[in-house]
């Protein structure tokens, strides 16, 4: 056998090893791995307890408020606003004649007043007139009460003495609201004026012999 020379051992080992760099002596280039993933975390455990609901609602009110109670309605018909409690002038003497009385004024459910005069200890036998007038004043024996208050204080009519033991006399307005008691209204507040009883007759006045201021509290 003939022995080959050592250069061509080394040359032969040379070239496989080159071969092995190229890949085997295929003719298709080893392609490069990919690269590894990411390991995936682990999710947090969830709570599987929820919070606890709660299940008493809060004590209702039971009671109810008090119920309002309602204004008393007025009682005084047509005439307008005022009180059905009558009104009572005392009758106080006036120049020395010694006259005493009442005059009362009672309202009706219609608006409608009555009044209603009585007198003891009149002068004489004669009729005598009697007048609302401007002023809620009696003094100075009546005069403070001033003129008549006219027309509605006026021609109201006539009281008879009865040979001085005394007598009576009444007057019924002619419509409702003529008269008012405590409406504080001018024109019709019997409380702002004052009643007054005259020594002669509706032709012949004369002084005053009584006169009163009515109230009703």
């Amino acid at each position: 056998m003939m022995r080959r020379p050592a250069t061509f051992f080394i040359g032969t080992l040379l070239a496989c090893a080159s071969l092995v760099a190229c890949g085997g002596g295929s003719s298709t280039p080893s392609g490069t791995g990919g690269k590894s993933g990411a390991a995936g975390s682990t999710g947090a455990a969830g709570s599987t307890t929820g919070a606890a609901g709660s299940t008493t609602g809060a004590a209702g009110s039971a009671s109810g408020g008090a119920g309002s109670t309602g204004a008393a309605g007025s009682t005084t018909g047509a005439g307008g606003a005022g009180s059905n409690k009558p009104a009572i002038a005392t009758m106080a003497q006036a120049n020395g004649n010694g006259v005493q009385g009442t005059a009362t004024f009672t309202p009706d459910g219609a608006g409608n007043i009555k009044l209603v005069l009585q007198a003891i200890n009149c002068p004489g036998n004669g009729a005598h007139s009697f007048h609302i007038h401007q002023m809620a004043d009696c003094g100075n024996d009546g005069i403070n009460s001033g003129m008549i208050w006219s027309p509605k204080g006026a021609m109201l009519g006539t009281i008879m003495c009865n040979g001085g033991k005394g007598g009576m006399a009444t007057y019924m307005t002619p419509s409702a609201g003529y008269w008012t008691i405590g409406t504080g209204d001018a024109t019709s507040d019997i409380l702002l004026h004052s009643i007054v009883i005259d020594n002669g007759t509706e032709a012949m006045p004369g002084m005053p012999i009584a006169c009163g201021v009515p109230r009703n509290d």
